[in-house]
C-alpha cells in the first residue's frame, strides 16, 4: 500500500521547529523514496536504523547522518562529545594498579606558551583506561587564570598540571616524566604529532622509547576518534574524572569531510583540547583501522567502522591489542 505523506519544507535544515524528526522511520520516504516500495525489513531501512541508534547522544556523528542520510542542512563544526556520557565514565582509579602493564602513550605539545598534554592509554577487556599528564609555564598560568578564567592555577595546586619554570614549557621536564612512566610502565610506543615534536622525539628515541608520528589529518584520525566517541557512549572510556581532561572534552568540536570522516578541530574548538588530541593520537597506534570493507551489505553493516582488535594475555588478563599479523597495526603516517 502507498502512503501519502504531507508535504514537508524543500531544505530542511538542523533546529527547525516545522521539520519532520529524522528520527521518526514514517518520515524517511521523503528522502529515500525506494522506501516505499521495499519491505520494512530491508537491509536498506536496517542500515538507516543502526545509522539513527549509533547517532542518538553522538553530536558528531549525528551531523554526519542527518546530512549523508535525510539532506538536512548542519553546521560543518559539530561538537563532539556527549558530557552526559563522558560524566559517566570517571570511576575511581589508581594509577599504581597498572605498574608495569602494557599501554600506549600520545603526545600533544602544542604550543610552548600555553599546555602540553601527554596521556597513556591501557586497553582493557572492554575499552580502555587513560592517565593525562598536563604542563604549563608557570609565569603564564596565572595570567590565563586571570584572563580567560581558565583553572590552571587551582589545577596546578590540586596536582593535575605540572607547571615547568618561566615563560615557555621546558620540554626536558617532559622527556624525564616520559622516561619515568617507562621504568613503571610497559609503553609500547610513544605516538606524537608531527608538529613542534622534532627535538623531544630525538631525544625521547635516544632515551630508548619506541616513538612514532602520527599525522593529524582525516586519515589517520577517523578511526580512532570514533572509537573514542564509541567507547565514551558505552561507558568503557574510563578517565577516573580528571578535571582538565573534562574541559578539554567539553571544549572539542569535530570537523567532517564529504566522506563523513571525523577528526578534533582545534580551530572552531571553544578552548584548548591538546589531552583529547593526546588520547587520540596514542589510540591510533592502538587500533587497526579496517582498510577494507565486505561488498556484501549485510556484512558491512556489522564491519563497518569498527576497529578490530586480537586478544592476547597480559598480567592481568586479557587485553585487546592492535592485530600484528600484518603491517595495518602500525601507527597510521597520514
Amino acid at each position: 500500500m502507498r502512503v501519502v505523506y504531507k508535504e514537508g519544507l524543500r531544505q530542511p535544515r538542523e533546529g527547525c521547529q516545522a521539520c519532520d524528526d529524522w528520527r521518526n522511520e514514517e518520515v524517511w520516504p521523503k528522502t529515500n523514496p525506494n522506501l516505499l516500495s521495499i519491505d520494512t525489513e530491508s537491509l536498506q531501512r536496517k542500515y538507516l536504523r543502526q545509522q539513527v541508534n549509533e547517532a542518538a547522544g553522538m553530536p558528531a556523528n549525528e551531523g554526519i547522518v542527518k546530512r549523508l542520510n535525510f539532506c538536512i542542512w548542519t553546521d560543518t563544526v559539530t561538537a563532539a562529545i556527549p558530557m552526559d556520557d563522558w560524566d559517566l565514565c570517571a570511576a575511581p582509579l589508581n594509577i599504581e594498579d597498572y605498574e608495569g602493564q602494557r599501554c600506549w602513550a600520545g603526545l600533544d605539545l602544542a604550543s610552548t606558551t600555553d599546555i602540553a598534554a601527554l596521556v597513556l592509554v591501557f586497553a582493557e577487556q572492554e575499552g580502555v583506561t587513560v592517565f593525562p599528564y598536563f604542563w604549563v609555564p608557570a609565569m603564564n598560568a596565572y595570567e590565563r587564570s586571570r584572563r580567560d578564567r581558565v583553572d590552571y592555577m587551582r589545577w596546578i595546586k590540586e596536582g593535575h598540571i605540572e607547571a615547568t619554570e618561566g615563560t615557555s614549557i621546558d620540554y626536558g621536564v617532559i622527556r624525564k616524566r616520559v622516561q619515568e612512566l617507562g621504568e613503571r610502565f610497559n609503553i609500547e610506543v610513544v605516538a606524537a604529532d608531527p608538529w613542534n615534536a622534532t627535538a623531544i622525539v630525538t631525544d625521547m628515541m635516544s632515551d630508548g622509547h619506541n616513538v612514532e608520528y602520527v599525522r593529524q589529518g582525516f586519515a589517520s584520525l577517523n578511526a580512532p576518534f570514533k572509537e573514542m566517541l564509541r567507547l565514551v557512549k558505552r561507558r568503557q572510556f574510563n578517565h577516573g574524572g580528571n578535571p582538565v581532561l573534562r574541559w578539554m572534552a567539553s571544549n572539542c568540536s569535530a570537523a567532517t569531510d564529504p566522506a563523513g570522516n571525523l577528526k578534533p578541530d582545534k580551530e572552531t574548538s571553544t578552548e584548548k583540547i591538546d589531552g583529547i588530541a593526546a588520547t587520540i593520537t596514542a589510540m591510533a597506534c592502538l587500533v587497526r583501522t579496517p582498510t577494507e570493507v565486505e561488498p556484501d551489505f549485510e556484512v558491512a553493516l556489522d564491519a563497518v567502522e569498527r576497529p578490530q582488535y586480537q586478544s592476547t594475555t597480559h598480567r592481568r588478563g586479557p587485553f585487546f591489542v592492535p592485530n600484528t599479523n600484518t603491517n595495518e597495526g602500525q601507527c597510521p603516517s597520514n
